[in-house]
């Protein structure tokens, strides 16, 4: 696999990508489907290893991080429609970074500071997006995908995909060409699940699905093969879009605990949770910068 390569969730077959809205409430469990990961192809560690430590592309330069304060990027309807805000980590500083009336969700930094996101603005189809960090030079990829992440050389980003039956996560170039699947999640397409994210060191994944348990949605951290499955959040409410810090030591997501979704940061060991927007509106699908 070239590390050129950009990863990417391939939505070819996937309702969403038609679909004008992105479920958010409960589901119907099935029965006795217990989420694995299953490896397509033998991936090189440093091909999932995320934005945190890698070199960019010839024509970007990674931002300094003494110039940078780190900020977490969401999606919120606070102003009417969804759209991609930016806060800092002490929730200050809160402020919109793109404007349209259709819904963008999941944003993704790279080390450069660009941000990838999916959005429905082409006539409801679900397509991955690239923006500069002020939100100037929007560029479509053309591409029907669903929760992007870069990958460590800021030339590359996975994204979700249905394979067949069940979900996979694909990779693509970041011009949105080569586009393969690249891991397959035991999870069939009436198990919606809410972006996933990769650990600094690219041996772990934090992944947001429905517990059959408690019927709702909870954030696991299990290793990139599937083994040493843990539920972080163990809570009744539904938490979802996990998102690591550039330190692996916290996990940033959206729950509706306190009655609407929130952004709140915990510790990767389940402790010390915190509400990091109090807003009345909804905040989801948070993104750690990586400087």
């Amino acid at each position: 696999m070239k590390s050129g390569t950009v990863y990417l969730f391939t939505c070819l077959l996937l309702t969403a990508c038609t679909a004008g809205t992105i479920r958010q409430g409960p589901l119907t469990p099935v029965a006795s489907v217990e989420p694995t990961f299953t490896p397509v192809a033998s991936v090189a560690p440093t091909e999932l290893t995320p934005t945190n430590s890698a070199s960019v592309e010839p024509s970007r330069v990674p931002l300094p991080t003494s110039a940078l304060t780190e900020r977490i990027a969401f999606t919120s309807d606070r102003d009417g429609d969804k759209n991609i805000y930016v806060i800092e980590t002490d929730g200050t500083n809160q402020r919109r970074l793109t404007d349209d009336p259709y819904s963008d969700w999941s944003p993704a930094w790279s080390l450069d500071g660009r941000l990838a996101f999916y959005s429905n603005r082409d006539e409801g189809r679900y397509e991955i997006y690239v923006v500069e960090a002020d939100g100037s030079s929007l560029q479509e990829l053309d591409v029907c995908g669903m929760s992007p992440v870069w990958s460590s050389d800021g030339r590359s980003v996975l994204f979700a995909c249905p394979g067949g039956t069940l979900w996979e996560i694909c990779i693509m170039r970041s011009d949105g060409s080569d586009r393969r699947s690249l891991i397959t999640l035991n999870l069939d397409h009436n198990q919606w699940w809410k972006q996933f994210s990769l650990s600094p060191d690219g041996r772990s994944i934090a992944l947001s699905y429905m517990d059959f348990q408690s019927g709702n949605f909870e954030i696991f951290i299990m290793d990139v093969d599937g083994s040493n499955r843990r539920n972080l959040t163990e809570n009744s409410a539904s938490d979802v879009h996990p998102t690591w810090s550039p330190d692996g030591r916290y996990i940033a997501f959206a729950s509706n605990r306190d009655g609407n979704f929130e952004i709140y940061v915990v510790d990767v060991d389940g402790s010390n949770l915190r509400n990091l927007t109090q807003h009345p509106a909804d905040d989801t699908t948070p993104a750690w910068s990586p400087w």
